[in-house]
């Protein structure tokens, strides 16, 4: 019987997944206004002279063409003329302070997220936090229901703040998958100060169902900048934290139960500030960034943890004035995660391949300008659900490493690699450089398995015992990269 159930289930998620564009465009911007549409793969920028005042929360959706339909900051819901919904307003009035302030949104970034109401097309529920007025701990869960074809299709609140949850809640918001029957939704709630979830079913009735269940590693206070997500297989829960690390659970989204969590600690760094968690689309790597790096984790090894690779540090041009931070990810319809910052930022970072082991996930830093100085984005991206589950078309033997912040930071520097492919001896001949030049060479998990430095602009290096496979290489002078490449090994 579950068999039989699971294939009709996948028939529903098939055609659920396909026929909808809730994702294909993304809102972002404090000061200033930014769209992303991703119709035709990797996005296009559209930027509005407006403050959109996403100061941290922030949720859209999309109709079936891919069109925005409304978005929301946990304040307000605005249309997609970006202006005010009817009945839009006072979503967390008067709890949350930050509400009461002109043009300011949520500072909590997973505390609003928006779904389509099922067999009701045109109706959406917003769920959404709000806090206590003497802190910014949350003490309720809230659902507002939005009729998009009220108001002559500009669309209105039509239900508001019905509470569905009441308890001490995290500080970083709750979480949100489709139930294995295509149709439902589990949100996964954190309690504050706890080791504690509810795990409440959303159905196009309303809640009909609600637990809670408490195990892994016993959170404190400080859980405010982090992430949490569920893979879109719907089968893992993870939640970051510099303070409490990584945190992995199995997640049944069939009964909605957590079990055997893992807690990763990250006391080998000490630049986790400001945390953000993502899934690759085919479920089997995790990608937590932590401030100023980034690291992926197999979730098909034996070791979880001992299967940490570290895919980047940032370097900032000296060029820009707002450093992007890694904090928060979000994966995007094209298959690929988008990583934005803390505080200010104007560019966003991309994993290109994330279905792909170690270096070849291929982030790329700085890789879109959102916006320009005196505008800017803050704090994170949107907070999306994941509406595909398919994983990335590629092959990740034969991906090329990208240059992090080529356009930035350096011009190619003229160079040859050869012979490529190479058996044994490799020589590497570059433009005149005053004081030489060093070589090194990486596996695909970003181990460095060659250096080697040279005081004339051709050097000769023995691969004879180097084991055959795909390796990438970099060119420095002193520390400064000015060249990469990949290198075949036979």
């Amino acid at each position: 019987m579950r068999i039989f159930t699971t294939i009709i289930t996948l028939f529903l998620c098939f055609n659920v997944f396909s026929q909808n564009e809730e994702d294909m465009e993304w809102v972002l911007g404090t000061v200033g206004g930014v769209v992303l549409n991703f119709q035709n793969g990797d996005p296009t920028v559209t930027n509005f002279d407006r403050d959109f005042s996403l100061s941290s929360a922030n949720t859209s959706i999309c109709d079936n063409s891919g069109e925005i339909l409304f978005y929301s900051n946990g304040c307000q819901v605005f249309n997609k003329n970006f202006e005010l919904l009817l009945n839009g307003d006072s979503l967390s009035f008067p709890g949350n302070p930050f509400c009461n302030a002109n043009d300011f949104g949520s500072p909590l970034s997973q505390s609003v997220i928006i779904v389509p109401q099922p067999s009701l097309p045109g109706r959406y529920f917003l769920i959404h936090g709000e806090f206590v007025n003497s802190s910014l701990d949350t003490s309720s869960l809230f659902l507002s229901v939005i009729d998009m074809n009220a108001n002559n299709d500009l669309g209105a609140v039509i239900s508001k703040r019905e509470i569905i949850l009441s308890d001490n809640l995290s500080r970083s918001g709750f979480e949100l998958t489709k139930h294995e029957n295509g149709l439902d939704w589990w949100i996964i709630a954190p309690r504050f100060e706890s080791n504690c979830y509810n795990i409440l079913l959303l159905s196009e009735n309303g809640i009909e169902r609600k637990d809670v269940q408490c195990l892994g590693e016993n959170w404190s206070a400080n859980d405010v900048q982090g992430q949490m997500d569920i893979s879109p297989d719907g089968n893992k829960f993870a939640r970051f934290i510099y303070e409490h690390g990584l945190n992995i659970f199995d997640f049944d989204n069939y009964t909605g139960e957590l079990t055997n969590p893992i807690q990763i600690e990250f006391s080998f760094t000490d630049t986790v500030y400001h945390g953000g968690v993502i899934f690759s689309p085919n479920s089997r790597f995790v990608y937590a960034s932590a401030f100023n790096n980034v690291f992926q984790y197999d979730l098909n090894d034996s070791s979880v943890e001992e299967s940490r690779v570290k895919i980047g540090t940032l370097r900032t041009p000296d060029s820009l004035l707002f450093k992007t931070r890694f904090k928060q990810g979000a994966l995007a319809p094209n298959g690929k995660i988008y990583i934005g910052g803390s505080v200010q930022y104007n560019h966003l970072h991309i994993i290109h391949n994330p279905d792909c082991k170690g270096l070849a996930s291929n982030l790329e830093q700085y890789a879109i300008r959102l916006n320009r100085f005196p505008d800017f984005c803050s704090q994170g991206i949107p907070h999306i659900p994941h509406y595909r589950n398919q994983p990335q078309e590629i092959d990740c033997d034969t991906v090329s490493i990208m240059t992090s912040i080529s356009e930035f930071e350096f011009q190619k520097l003229e160079h040859d690699v050869y012979p490529n492919p190479v058996s044994d001896i490799l020589y590497i001949e570059v433009a005149d450089l005053p004081f030489g030049f060093v070589f090194k060479a990486y596996d695909v998990l970003g181990r460095e398995i060659l250096h080697s430095e040279s005081i004339s602009k051709v050097k000769q290096v023995d691969m004879g015992s180097v084991k055959q496979g795909i390796y990438f290489y970099k060119i420095l002078d002193k520390d400064k990269i000015v060249a990469t490449g990949k290198l075949q090994k036979l």
